[in-house]
């Protein structure tokens, strides 16, 4: 009897553990996505013009001031003035945000396609850390910034060639492989034909 008594209390306390994470890890509601809609749309904003302080409006006041300061000068350095062009598409699916800190701080990837100057890219894939504060979702950190500029392009360029120059070799060795293993079973075969006995004397 007390037994069942133990087990009974056991499930109840996995029940109700499995309920608070579950409430915890509750998705983004169509309200906060909409911010983070309007979020992306002005930080669009701000790049298309050019507006580096936009940009920088737009961050967290508790993102550390180290990576702030690395994303604030490279903004101004990239951006500014530019003449850069920006699309971001963030995938705002439940299983698509990945939270991190429970109510706080989130995940959102998405692609992006942007042209400067000389450069242009499409189709990459970008993440930012998103986090709440109040009412309201500010960036926390981002990627973005690595992947834009000819900088990043060259360096795509680069992480491209080098995959093919890759398999290029590699198929090249294949080839060689194959040949080799050709040319020694041709000589197995003629070695086996050129040792048999000739015929027999009486």
């Amino acid at each position: 009897m007390q037994m069942k008594r133990y087990v009974g209390i056991v499930i109840t306390v996995f029940c109700l553990c499995s309920f608070a994470v579950g409430a915890a890890a509750a998705p983004l509601t169509p309200q906060d996505k909409e911010q983070l809609k309007w979020l992306f749309g002005m930080l669009e904003t701000s790049v298309n013009q050019g507006d580096a302080q936009g940009i920088v409006n737009l961050f967290s006041p508790n993102m550390p001031q180290e990576r702030r300061n690395a994303l604030t000068n490279s903004i101004y350095a990239t951006i500014a003035g530019k003449g850069i062009r920006l699309s971001f598409f963030p995938n705002l699916s439940d299983e698509s945000i990945k939270e991190i800190q429970p109510g706080v701080l989130y995940e959102v990837t998405g692609n992006f396609k942007a042209e400067g100057p000389q450069w242009n890219v499409s189709g990459l894939s970008a993440t930012f850390t998103v986090e709440r504060v109040g009412y309201y979702f500010y960036i926390y950190d981002t990627n973005l910034l690595d992947k834009m500029g000819p900088g990043a392009v060259f360096k795509t360029l680069g992480v491209v060639f080098l995959i093919i120059g890759v398999v290029f070799l590699l198929g090249i060795i294949g080839v060689i492989i194959i040949v080799i293993l050709i040319v020694r079973s041709q000589k197995k075969k003629k070695a086996v034909v050129g040792s048999g006995d000739g015929p027999g004397t009486v």
